[in-house]
């Protein structure tokens, strides 16, 4: 790991204001192009880019603070940022989902990263290595249909494609959903 990131962490634990300034302000910018490219308009509307990367910085420095963390290098630290960031935002989505039942949980997957871009970010290399090693431990029906989901099909014409009932459809992405919340609830 190298000096700086050391200093960090020391002064994660000793409370070294100075130390957070200077993290912050290397990685703040970052995080919140990441999070402003993984909010949708419609959640966007409701909560902010900055707020989703202080509430990051909060829970990473809590838990640094802590000793929680074992930091090999830079890499890994902005790859765990990266993590972070995608799961309060994936939080948030789940939140104001719960509050809507019905269309807006169809409408979850459409708020996902769009991994779909032809030169990938670091941090975008990070999320999609995430979502490659969640979708791993799913069937391989689950995985065409959150593939599919991904690339923005209807349920139908998942149906279609995976020769099933549009409800089976549903049922399999509500049965992902609920695997990656219990997943996501053991990271938090």
């Amino acid at each position: 790991m190298s000096e700086e990131s050391l200093r960090w962490i020391r002064g994660f634990r000793n409370n070294d204001a100075s130390a957070v300034v200077d993290f912050w302000s290397r990685y703040e910018e970052r995080l919140r192009r990441l999070a402003e490219r993984n909010l949708s308009e419609r959640i966007s509307r409701r909560v902010d880019a900055d707020d989703v990367v202080q509430s990051v910085f909060r829970t990473f420095l809590r838990r640094a603070g802590q000793g929680e963390f074992e930091l090999e290098d830079r890499q890994n630290l902005l790859s765990l940022l990266t993590t972070v960031t995608l799961n309060k935002i994936r939080q948030k989505v789940r939140h104001f989902a719960a509050q809507k039942r019905g269309g807006d949980n169809e409408r979850y997957y459409e708020n996902l990263v769009d991994l779909t871009g032809d030169q990938p970010t670091p941090d975008e290399l990070a999320a999609l290595q995430e979502i490659e090693d969640l979708l791993r431990g799913f069937e391989e029906k689950q995985q065409q249909v959150v593939d599919l989901k991904l690339q923005k099909h209807t349920n139908e014409e998942i149906a279609q494609r995976l020769q099933c009932s549009e409800r089976t459809v549903r049922r399999m992405l509500g049965n992902v959903q609920q695997q990656l919340e219990k997943l996501l609830a053991t990271d938090g």
